[in-house]
């Protein structure tokens, strides 16, 4: 996975824990997925104007991905944008074919919403959002 973002978005408190943040990613990724030989790299962007975030996610199979796999994997990937669209609206995954049968990347780029902080900090903008979402569905389900 690779990972990037505005440097005007990265403070201190990012910049002083980017190798827990790599750690964690990269455990985080093998424990969801099983997958045993994953690596995390960090992009911290100084250009201007800042990029809006952004992380590549790179998977090779053992096998082709066929036409029928590569379908389901972009319809999946269109229903979990409908769902984390309802709270975080700028929030976009995509699914790209490489020249490789065998390797796909699944991009996700979020702009922030504006309000309070810059669009290019959607790093920052889907922690609060998130946070918000799950603290309204436990409201809800109490």
């Amino acid at each position: 996975m690779v990972s990037s973002i505005a440097s005007k978005s990265a403070g201190q408190a990012t910049r002083d824990n980017i190798d827990e943040y790599i750690t964690t990613t990269e455990n985080a990724i093998c424990k969801l997925t099983k997958v045993k030989n994953v690596k995390v790299i960090i992009n911290i962007n100084p250009s201007e104007p800042p990029v809006n975030m952004m992380n590549s996610l790179f998977f090779e199979t053992n096998k082709v991905i066929s036409a029928t796999q590569y379908k389901i994997l972009k319809n999946k990937i269109n229903l979990i944008n409908d769902r984390i669209k309802s709270y975080i609206p700028e929030y976009n995954a995509k699914i790209f074919k490489t020249f490789q049968k065998n390797i796909i990347r699944v991009t996700i780029r979020v702009v922030g919403q504006g309000d309070y902080l810059p669009k290019y900090a959607g790093n920052l903008d889907i922690i609060t959002s998130s946070a918000v979402f799950l603290c309204k569905m436990i409201n809800e389900r109490k």
